[in-house]
């Protein structure tokens, strides 16, 4: 716990303002918020430069300070990667790539393109240990390596510069001159990464103050207190209110207080609601995965002939006709490894696989 850790990074400011930059991104950028909307007039959401949350930064920029009125905001969009293991002999040291991308390129574009998402940072970790007789210690249970708790103004460049809070004049890949106001975008990443960035306790909703138990509020009554959304004003407020005492926010709140998200120290950037979740590992593997495809099995076991269900499952994922598009699984659905790619062949024949087998409502 008391060792030194490197880290490696650059400024992202250069990183976006050469994907700005870039001739080979020119007419695939979006230089402002816009609306689209089908040939009925309804409105589509095809990337985030056409959501919500594009035109509502755009209107507090310009609220902001008359000076930004017509500047281009470019959102950088976050995310973490995978632990990665570095020494491979002991296994002790890992680094965290942190990587970036213009909020302001096209989905259809990026979708097909190597020049994105550059890597930011590199976060050295080392794995800690408990103590000998088995009780972890105070410092253990405190410990958190430096990953993304470290001042800004080493992982970002600083808040206050010129880019973030000023307009900064920087030239487009179409040739044009813009004066470019940068700003953090969405950050994605799975649950327990994003309990790291929010600084919230797992277990507990990294948006809002809900108990996993109860995310619905079912159970609230006069007495007890309704959840409401976390900014880092709540989080200050709680903390004010308790003095500071980490125990209480913690049991109560789920709130880690004795650090704050680097988001507090930007314009305009509030964690709790930057958080975006990562396909792969929510939507793709745990959605489907750890939910439906566990759920129909645990289902099929408990029936009378559970076993012959879940075998003839099995036998019809395996059979899978030849098909552009379709994959045949040798082993049914029991994967040595499962990845995204599996999970998303299964999804195309997992319907027609359970068909009959289990109840129209499931």
């Amino acid at each position: 716990m008391d060792a030194e850790y490197e880290v490696w990074y650059r400024n992202p400011l250069d990183v976006m303002e050469a994907q700005l930059g870039n001739p080979e991104f020119g007419e695939k950028i979006d230089y402002a918020a816009k609306e689209v909307k089908s040939r009925d007039g309804k409105r589509q959401y095809v990337d985030l430069m056409s959501g919500e949350w594009a035109w509502e930064q755009s209107n507090q920029l310009a609220l902001s300070d008359p000076s930004l009125h017509g500047a281009m905001l470019a959102p950088i969009v976050l995310g973490s990667g995978d632990k990665t293991t570095v020494s491979v002999a002991t296994g002790r040291t890992s680094t965290i790539p942190c990587t970036a991308d213009l909020g302001t390129l096209r989905m259809i574009f990026g979708a097909r393109t190597k020049e994105l998402c550059p890597s930011l940072d590199f976060l050295q970790s080392r794995r800690v240990t408990r103590e000998r007789d088995g009780r972890i210690a105070f410092e253990f249970r405190q410990f958190r390596p430096p990953s993304f708790f470290m001042p800004p103004s080493r992982r970002f460049s600083c808040p206050s510069s010129r880019g973030w809070t000023k307009p900064k004049v920087t030239k487009c890949g179409d040739g044009h001159w813009r004066r470019v106001v940068y700003a953090i975008g969405p950050y994605i990443a799975d649950y327990p990464e994003q309990c790291v960035l929010a600084c919230v306790v797992s277990g507990w909703c990294a948006r809002c103050t809900a108990p996993a138990s109860d995310l619905d509020e079912l159970q609230v009554t006069e007495d007890s207190e309704r959840a409401v959304q976390r900014s880092h004003e709540h989080t200050e407020a709680i903390r004010r209110t308790w003095n500071g005492d980490v125990k209480k926010m913690w049991d109560g709140y789920g709130m880690i207080g004795d650090v704050v998200p680097f988001t507090a120290y930007f314009p305009r950037a509030n964690i709790h609601d930057l958080l975006s979740p990562d396909l792969l590992h929510q939507i793709i593997k745990g959605t489907f995965k750890d939910h439906l495809v566990s759920w129909i099995v645990e289902w099929m076991e408990k029936q009378e002939d559970g076993k012959k269900l879940v075998t003839e499952m099995d036998r019809r994922i395996k059979v899978s006709p030849h098909f552009a598009g379709l994959r045949r699984f040798n082993d049914g659905r029991n994967f040595k490894q499962w990845t995204g790619n599996d999970s998303k062949a299964l999804m195309k024949v997992f319907l027609p696989a359970i068909t009959g087998l289990v109840p129209e409502g499931m």
